[in-house]
């Protein structure tokens, strides 16, 4: 094997880079001030997610970014306006909002005008935001502040007015598909102004608000009703003693409720309560305790509660206008407090389970935010990211919480001693909880994996972590210290110095290593090898023997390895830059030689079994085909990609639509200009959505997050017009789509968008509590995501399922990060006949 000399750094260092004048981020469709942060000029009263990822947002504003956005907008998901989306120009306030399932919406509110239309507050737009001039006007003579869409395309409203058109409707309607009123429901002759909505798939409908009367009994603030508007006395008035603002579902059909009230069923119980199906009080729900009035309730999909309102403590503990419950009505304490100086009066949850949140406030979190803000899954700010390292960035890998693990030659972060091994927090700032591993001086980290218990396997070029000696591969626990439990596992190169380059954790827990070493614990192994769990050497796996060094691996659903570098011999037979393995390390003779004339460092294997290569290489089959090539499964190239990079192709991305992410030292893409970062449409043609950010240096390491934001690293000091050493993350106009669905005894983990693609199919997990999960296997892909039958599913009980998934990406395809999604559901028959829609 010839002599290695920190070739990644010293290659590369080799190459003359330009610093290009940068255009201003904001004509970018993407920008490394990635942080969600749109400018509104007047409170945001409701929020509305679309199933494509955008939001929808009404509320009393005139403006969003300075663009005019009468009242409503939709935003992208980066939280710039939609310009696909027409300004209705409603002359007043938008309180509610209902995306119907063909793209059609539903507005209500003060206005009475929208669309350049006489619409006395409620009207229908098209997808784009022209009227719909099918809806009619309902004329309602007052506010409509709540929706509720039954199956057959009927409209419940609920709201401040009393009369539609000329028929007396006291605070609630329901209007027919076409916007005219619905005779068949009667006046259910509310004594006061409705505020929320709530359908039962038996066509009853929960109703919450101001009234302290309906159909002439005593219901105090909620009570039921049946389809056609009568009351209904077997729903038990559950004395609630005042207001209720907001009403949301639990899986098991239960109902919270939040307000302004402070007893419920003769108990205290401030402001938030649950109700069981049947209306009466649910004791297992816990007091929270909040200090003033909740305005706004969302269940996320692993069961805990958002509140939005206007305390400023719940659960004894301050937290300001914003919190979130555990399941039983116990304050989550990871959730942190936002700090924002006025009311929340809006929750909605992405399908990447971020939070978007509406209100009045001009500040969370000590940032300035005006009127809406977006929470990490975890709760910490949507805000933009600036690492500062201090040295190079070579390779991401993101955790299933949402941090992001980097690794390079850098020293500091931030400022602060870490090198050449950090953590960022989700937001981008440098977790302290993960402590300094301590490698030597001068190591580099070439290679990191995110593993799914917490750990981290980390390779590079060092000789000892934390004071105990390790041969370029470690294993860290999941704060930062070393795992003695992970053995030295003696990579070693004789006579010339080691590295590893790229490293795969097999879904048994056996780890592959790709690099510059011609031993491994002892004995031969020339390039690549596979260890054991505890890091000792698996003897099963062969020693291919390869004549130079192993820069990108990627395995095959079948168990056959995809490996690629600088060789060009291996296991005695000649292997130009890439080749397959059997599992057991043997040549698969299947695989043909795609004639590639010179270094491959980057691999990708697509869904279709087709493999993304880049590197150094100006020929493939024969055929010029500079940097980058597309070979299909059985190793010939495939002639329908034809990409023109202008240099070198050192990493590779994809995205779950198909998408393509590349870097390196190229500064053009089929004669367009791209300094070092480009997208790709899945035939290969250049995206011109994704402009060029002019950064001014190489790039050779990406990684997505779940929510699509895209981290690049490598050799800039500027990127997108702004300095930023080294590392960026970059926001994208595009939403990550993703949800995880029970259909009985079959679950589907659909994945589309902007988010990232699996190395590999995915493992199901299954737990009744949410804490222990039992593995069930592996998924199966099916179109837009994966799926596994035969699920535990038990009946009238909550469970919990996890998917969780391996991503690739960084210099050499070298790491691995970890998506996953999180479900509790409830299966019950019974649902059909008294729970909640």
């Amino acid at each position: 094997m010839t002599s290695f000399t920190l070739l990644a750094v010293v290659r590369r260092l080799a190459i003359a880079t330009i610093a290009l004048a940068a255009p201003a981020t904001a004509a970018l469709a993407q920008s490394v001030n990635d942080g969600y942060a749109p400018q509104l000029d007047g409170a945001v009263n409701v929020v509305a997610i679309q199933p494509d990822g955008k939001a929808l947002i009404g509320g009393a504003f005139s403006t969003v970014n300075g663009q005019p956005c009468s009242h409503l907008c939709r935003l992208l998901a980066d939280g710039s306006v939609d310009p696909a989306f027409v300004n209705p120009n409603a002359d007043s306030g938008v309180s509610a909002i209902a995306v119907l399932a063909d793209g059609r919406i539903l507005v209500g509110g003060a206005f009475t005008l929208i669309g350049g239309q006489i619409r006395n507050h409620v009207a229908r737009l098209h997808a784009d935001g022209t009227l719909d001039a099918s809806f009619a006007d309902a004329g309602a003579n007052d506010g409509v502040s709540a929706f509720a869409v039954q199956p057959d395309g009927k409209v419940l409203i609920g709201g401040w007015f009393t009369a539609i058109g000329a028929q007396t409707r006291k605070y609630l309607a329901r209007l027919n598909a076409d916007g005219t009123l619905d005779a068949g429901f009667a006046d259910s002759d509310a004594g006061y102004a409705v505020a929320a909505l709530a359908l039962q798939k038996s066509g009853k409908v929960v109703v919450g608000g101001y009234f302290a009367t309906i159909g002439g009994a005593a219901r105090r603030y909620v009570a039921r009703l049946n389809p056609d508007g009568s009351l209904d006395t077997s729903f038990v008035d559950a004395g609630v003693n005042a207001q209720v603002y907001a009403m949301a579902v639990q899986a098991d059909g239960k109902l919270l409720i939040g307000g302004n009230f402070t007893v419920v069923d003769g108990r205290k119980q401030w402001r938030i309560a649950r109700l069981s199906a049947d209306g009466s009080f649910d004791p297992s729900f816990a007091d929270p305790g909040a200090g003033s009035s909740v305005r706004a309730l969302a269940v996320q999909r692993n069961g805990k509660v958002l509140v939005g309102g206007s305390f400023s403590s719940i659960c004894g503990a301050t937290r300001y206008h914003a919190a979130r419950l555990n399941a039983d009505g116990s304050l989550d304490a990871d959730f942190p407090n936002s700090s924002n100086d006025s009311p929340v009066e809006a929750l909605a949850v992405q399908a990447d389970d971020k939070i978007l949140v509406g209100g009045s406030f001009t500040q969370y979190a000590a940032l300035v935010r005006t009127r809406l803000a977006r929470l990490n899954a975890g709760g910490s700010l949507d805000a933009t990211a600036d690492p500062a390292a201090n040295g190079f960035v070579n390779a991401f890998a993101v955790q299933a919480d949402g941090k992001v693990l980097l690794g390079g030659t850098f020293t500091s972060i931030g400022g602060q001693t870490r090198g050449p091994l950090a953590r960022l927090h989700d937001g981008g700032s440098l977790d302290s909880s993960f402590a300094d591993p301590g490698f030597n001086t001068n190591a580099t980290v070439f290679a990191v994996s995110a593993q799914s218990d917490g750990k981290v396997l980390v390779g590079g070029n060092f000789a000892t972590v934390g004071g105990q000696a390790r041969s370029n591969l470690a294993r860290l626990t999941a704060l930062g210290a070393l795992d003695s439990g992970f053995a030295d596992p003696g990579v070693n190169n004789v006579g010339a110095t080691a590295a590893v380059f790229a490293q795969l954790v097999q879904a048994n827990g056996k780890i592959l290593i790709g690099g510059a070493f011609t031993q491994v614990g002892g004995q031969a192994r020339h390039g690549l090898a596979r260890l054991n769990a505890n890091g000792s050497l698996d003897t099963s796996f062969a020693d291919v023997n390869a004549d130079d060094i192993v820069t990108s691996l990627a395995l095959q659903p079948d168990g056959k390895l995809l490996v690629a570098g600088h060789f060009t011999q291996l296991g005695g037979q000649a292997r130009n830059y890439i080749s397959r393995l059997n599992a057991d390390g043997s040549i698969d003779a299947s695989f043909v030689d795609p004639g590639v004339n010179s270094d491959i460092d980057a691999l990708v294997l697509q869904p279709d079994g087709k493999v993304l290569i880049g590197g150094y290489f100006t020929e493939t089959c024969a055929q010029s085909s500079i940097a980058l090539a597309r070979l299909n499964p059985d190793g010939s190239c495939d002639f329908g990609f034809a990409t023109l990079p202008s240099g070198s192709v050192f990493a590779l991305a994809l995205q779950a639509d198909g998408k393509i992410l590349l870097g390196g030292t190229f500064t053009t893409i089929n004669n367009q200009t791209r300094n070092h970062l480009a997208r790709l449409n899945a035939g290969g043609s250049l995206d011109a959505d994704f402009a060029d950010m002019d950064a001014d240096g190489w790039i050779n390491a990406l990684a997505m997050q779940a929510d699509g934001k895209l981290w690049v690293g490598g050799a800039f000091t500027q990127i997108g017009g702004q300095p930023r050493n080294h590392a960026a993350r970059l926001s994208v106009a595009d939403a990550a789509i993703q949800s995880l669905d029970a259909q009985g005894t079959r679950v589907i983990w659909h994945r589309a968008g902007a988010g990232p693609e699996l190395s590999g199919p995915p493992t199901l997990y299954f737990s009744t509590n949410g804490t222990n999960y039992t593995a069930l296997g592996t998924m199966a892909r099916i179109a837009g995501g994966w799926q596994r039958d035969a699920v535990p599913a038990p009946i009238g009980q909550f469970y919990y399922l996890r998917a969780e998934g391996q991503v690739g990406g960084a210099q050499h395809s070298g790491s691995q990060g970890v998506v996953e999604s999180v479900r509790r559901v409830w299966r019950d028959d019974r649902i059909f006949q008294d729970g909640f829609e």
